[in-house]
């Protein structure tokens, strides 16, 4: 798109080229980094969606690719208890999948306990977001 932007700006400035301009390479991202327009899709699952006070849950999070499971990608859990935010971060395996368990302590009984999983490489925009929940009884 910069190319043909770049192309478009000279020939309104200068007029049409004589020949065609050479092509140019393919733009490929770097080894590991996703890639520009790929869509990612997520999906979480709790380990039990009423546990009691003072039992341990955990949260799963998947992150694929046009079906694939993609590998190496951090995931931060943010648990957003009634009157506390924890976190907790794990990366994505082969399988595509992180996890985080966290006691639950005394958490309000009643209270839906929503956890968010954000799959983002350091530094960059995040590739998926996937909400789950759990009521501690």
């Amino acid at each position: 798109m910069r190319r043909f932007l770049t192309t478009l700006a000279l020939v309104l400035a200068f007029g049409a080229p004589a020949a065609p301009p050479a092509q140019a390479a393919p733009l490929v991202s770097p080894v590991g980094a996703p890639a520009a327009f790929t869509t990612y899709t997520t999906t979480a699952t709790v380990s039990n969606a009423s546990p009691p006070q003072n039992s341990s849950v955990t949260v799963s999070g998947t992150l694929q690719s046009a079906g694939k499971p993609v590998a190496g990608i951090p995931m931060t859990a943010t648990w957003h208890y009634k009157t506390t935010t924890s976190f907790c971060s794990r990366v994505t395996n082969a399988a595509g999948v992180a996890s985080c368990m966290r006691r639950i302590s005394r958490a309000t009984k009643g209270y839906p306990v929503r956890v968010t999983l954000v799959f983002a490489p350091a530094g960059r925009m995040a590739l998926g977001t996937v909400t789950t929940s759990f009521t501690p009884r």
